[in-house]
């Protein structure tokens, strides 16, 4: 009988619940690869916030020790930014845009010698990020990442590529990078102190449904994604967007890319757009921002989808940051 090793490390990493998926590179597809190297990265997104250089910035990862043993972390680390520029051609002007990557180098090798399964981390700061890199420009010029964090724009990002060294001295390369992507105040990690949703009128999940962690992306200065969940937990499978200005959270009707904005695939509304239906949920009192100085920041928010013949579903959060 053949023992599928990999199935039992992904057997593992769900039952840890804190992994989104057993990652594995075509190297591990190989039959003698399944008995090592494989690494689960808690979170393969970590903002970066503009303003806050020291973070720290910590990618962390869990080692599944198997038959061969993982001996050495390998983290390499190189930066991409798009840019958008003016050009004339015909005497018209029109927007051009790049995408640059810089040069690749080893940010860090770290050592195991535990021979169980445990966690690895590795944190940074903007100076530990930008060192040994550098990239083009669009006169063509090449030079070091700048050295002030307020040179950077939202979605640029740095990009750690992830080897694990096995006690045989092979160099298996994870099918996933872990991405520190530069964005605004309000993007990362949320948990839920209050969770309303209504179907139709009736409450049918509080609090307890939420998720334990909400991701929140930026997308420009004001814009931000939400990233797997519609409020409760059970609505997976969403990616949805909010804008924040002067402290005030509205719903945009598009989407960044010029679609209509849907919860659950159905139309989504909100308190300005479908006042009548979102009365269980707090408008009143409702779509704001509270800053915290100590960057546990809340975000309160109401907000719904409108099913066709049936009826509006419709969602009470109040979400603070989880300061790591």
């Amino acid at each position: 009988m053949t023992i599928n090793f990999n199935k039992i490390f992904c057997l593992i990493a769900f039952s840890l619940t804190v992994f989104s998926a057993c990652n594995e590179s075509e190297d591990l597809i190989t039959e003698d690869a399944r008995e090592g190297g494989l690494l689960n990265a808690t979170s393969a997104s970590i903002n970066y916030v503009v303003g806050n250089p020291t973070g720290p910035y910590t990618i962390e990862l869990w080692v599944n020790q198997g038959r061969q043993k993982t001996r050495t972390v390998n983290l390499y680390k190189s930066f991409t930014k798009t840019v958008t520029w003016e050009i004339t051609v015909g005497g018209e002007t029109k927007d051009t845009t790049r995408t640059f990557v810089s040069n690749e180098v080893l940010a860090e090798s770290i050592e195991i010698t535990n021979d169980e399964g445990h966690f690895v981390t590795s944190s940074y700061d903007f100076n530990e990020l930008i060192s040994g890199l550098t990239i083009g420009n669009p006169d063509g010029t090449t030079g070091a990442l700048p050295d002030s964090d307020t040179e950077y724009q939202i979605g640029d990002r740095w990009i750690f590529r992830i080897e694990s060294v096995l006690d045989d001295d092979r160099a298996v390369q994870q099918s996933y990078t872990v991405g520190i992507s530069v964005s605004t105040r309000y993007a990362g990690k949320y948990r839920a102190i209050v969770g309303e949703y209504y179907r139709i009128g009736v409450p049918t999940y509080g609090t307890s449904d939420w998720p334990e962690e909400t991701v929140i992306e930026s997308v420009d200065a004001t814009t931000y994604r939400v990233v797997e969940y519609l409020g409760a937990a059970p609505f997976t499978g969403n990616t949805w967007y909010f804008q924040i200005v002067d402290g005030k959270i509205t719903y945009p009707d598009k989407t960044p890319t010029g679609e209509d904005q849907v919860g659950n695939d159905q139309p989504f509304i909100d308190c300005e757009s479908n006042p009548t239906d979102m009365a269980d949920v707090h408008c009143a009192t409702s779509n704001f921002v509270t800053n915290s100085p100590d960057g546990r920041d809340r975000l309160t928010m109401s907000f719904g989808y409108n099913t066709p013949g049936s009826g509006p579903r419709t969602f009470y959060q109040v979400l603070e940051k989880i300061v790591e």
